[in-house]
């Protein structure tokens, strides 16, 4: 299970960039940089486009420090559907089979037959550090608070 103060497991998954170009990400890669990472239920459904739209507008223009990146079961093509659809210039990450998810508890299985994706986001720090988790998010403000966080970080490590 991820916990704050603890290293964010790493992870390689195909993803679409902000460009629409279709490549692997891995998390360390992005070490040196702080990591908003967010799984949300699905593409193009009234929530999770707030979520998106919103991270893409409150963190497009940070992308030197900070890349945020959306996680969710969908395929690459529904990701660089969604991203066109939107104007949304973030990578969304596809996870088929769910083995992020597990790997950051952010899926619950009710039953076999339905798995339930809980909204969630993680603030990784630029040494790879779980500093704030969020969980069952509720979209509205959502990203301003991730904001207000990530500013909190930035200052404290400036003293």
């Amino acid at each position: 299970m991820i916990e704050i103060n603890k290293k964010a497991e790493d992870f390689i998954l195909k993803g679409v960039d902000s460009d629409g170009d279709e490549r692997d990400f891995k998390l360390s890669e992005f070490l040196g940089r702080y990591v908003v990472l967010y799984f949300y239920p699905q593409d193009d459904t009234a929530g999770c486009t707030v979520e998106a739209v919103d991270f893409s507008d409150h963190f497009g223009h940070l992308t030197d420090t900070v890349v945020v990146l959306g996680v969710s079961r969908d395929s690459l093509e529904s990701h660089r559907i969604f991203q066109e659809k939107y104007d949304i210039d973030i990578p969304l990450l596809s996870d088929p089979d769910g083995k992020v998810h597990y790997q950051y508890g952010v899926i619950q299985a009710e039953n076999i037959e339905d798995k339930k994706i809980i909204r969630s986001t993680f603030l990784i720090d630029k040494n790879g550090i779980v500093q704030y988790i969020w969980k069952d998010v509720k979209v509205t403000g959502h990203a301003e608070d991730v904001l207000k966080a990530l500013m909190c970080l930035e200052r404290k490590n400036e003293i």
